[in-house]
């Protein structure tokens, strides 16, 4: 070990590791170095650590408060961030001390210590926010971003060619002070509109790799702030989500593929959708699990709810003799008849989205073919799912 030089910073054990496993959704575990590294900066201002992770697309920056610190102000130093992560997993200390020397980094906890070699900080570049100007700037309630990207998330195509739909759109409607995400993986699509304050009157779509929405999801949970702003640059090519000029922030790579117009879709089942049936999401959700215990490869079930009837009967038949019958209560009658065949795993998924006690499932005349819509509670369509039907 080099021990020349020592400064020293004291942390929260708790927040160090909460904070580091939420930057390490931007590490690669490719063995490429480069990729594995956390890149930490001291901030003398702010008495607080800025941590940078970095992988092929996308980049983080999260801001980590000191107890104590014995350093200079924008001392760095970079380490493997994976191990790091690791190694602090299993320390039962409340207190962990980092010792910055020349060539290593030893970082102290129940008077123990794990030392880790001092990787080059120089390839660990500063974040910054609109490094590529700024097309378009919003601020969002943070939960509510949260949760509509996370509702997203399983419901993308993973066919091996890239598609419009390989992704979650992410429509910035300013015109109306919205944000449009949605996801289809070609037999469900899922839509959550939530608000937004815009700083100019500008309307655009892009398409976020679902792996780079998981890494927003990390990087949103550690925040705690009730907004954050969401931006694009002039080029449409980087969507950034940050805190504050200089603190925390996102920068993801977008796909140069756009996302499906859907809004034909949605105004398609505004007007045309006339049928309604309301029922409680968990009786659906547990009838539906029970048939899927039931169900083969093909995992198609039998939807029939006649005019006037004040149920709906979901049945499941195969070659091998399995049939199970659910009959599933709805709130008033029936007014025109449904019948179709569903996914039932993909109706199960699509279910699950919507956190209200009831759902409406909107639909047309049972001989077109048309998908059924999932419509939320309040019966707004700002959440809303579309799932495809079969034929027997």
């Amino acid at each position: 070990m080099n021990f020349t030089f020592m400064n020293k910073i004291v942390f929260d054990r708790k927040v160090l590791y909460s904070t580091l496993n939420s930057a390490k959704a931007c590490l690669s575990d490719t063995g490429l170095t480069i990729l594995k590294c956390f890149r930490f900066k001291y901030i003398a201002s702010e008495n607080a650590i800025e941590v940078t992770s970095y992988n092929n697309l996308n980049e983080m920056r999260l801001i980590i408060p000191v107890i104590d610190s014995d350093c200079n102000d924008g001392q760095e130093f970079a380490v493997d961030g994976i191990r790091l992560v690791k190694l602090l997993k299993t320390v039962k200390d409340s207190i962990v001390t980092v010792k910055i020397y020349d060539k290593d980094i030893i970082f102290s906890y129940n008077g123990s210590e794990a030392s880790f070699f001092a990787e080059d900080v120089e390839s660990y570049p500063d974040i910054k926010i609109g490094k590529r100007g700024t097309g378009i700037r919003v601020n969002v309630n943070r939960n509510d971003l949260y949760r509509a990207l996370k509702r997203n998330i399983g419901f993308n195509d993973i066919s091996n060619v890239v598609t419009s739909l390989s992704g979650v759109g992410i429509n910035f409607i300013c015109s109306n002070n919205c944000i449009d995400i949605c996801s289809s993986d070609k037999i469900v699509f899922v839509r959550d509109v939530i608000e937004c304050q815009p700083d100019i009157s500008k309307d655009l779509c892009i398409n976020v790799m679902p792996t780079s929405v998981k890494e927003a999801l990390s990087f949103l949970e550690m925040l705690s702030e009730e907004n954050v702003t969401v931006s694009v640059s002039d080029d449409e090519r980087v969507m950034s989500i940050s805190y504050g000029d200089f603190g925390s922030v996102f920068n993801c790579t977008l796909m140069e593929v756009k996302f499906v117009n859907y809004l034909p879709l949605v105004n398609n089942i505004k007007s045309n959708f006339n049928y309604f049936i309301k029922a409680r999401t968990s009786d659906l959700i547990d009838s539906l699990s029970r048939i899927k215990v039931m169900s083969d490869v093909y995992n198609m079930s039998h939807f029939v709810c006649r005019e006037e009837d004040n149920k709906m009967d979901i049945t499941y038949t195969n070659d091998a003799g399995y049939k199970i019958s659910e009959n599933v209560g709805i709130e008033g009658s029936c007014q025109g008849r449904f019948d179709c065949n569903l996914n039932i795993e993909k109706m199960i998924n699509a279910l699950k989205v919507f956190p209200g006690d009831y759902v409406t499932l909107a639909y047309t005349n049972p001989k077109n073919n048309a998908p059924i819509c999932i419509i939320n509670e309040e019966g707004d369509y700002k959440l809303m799912g579309v799932v495809n039907i079969f034929k027997s």
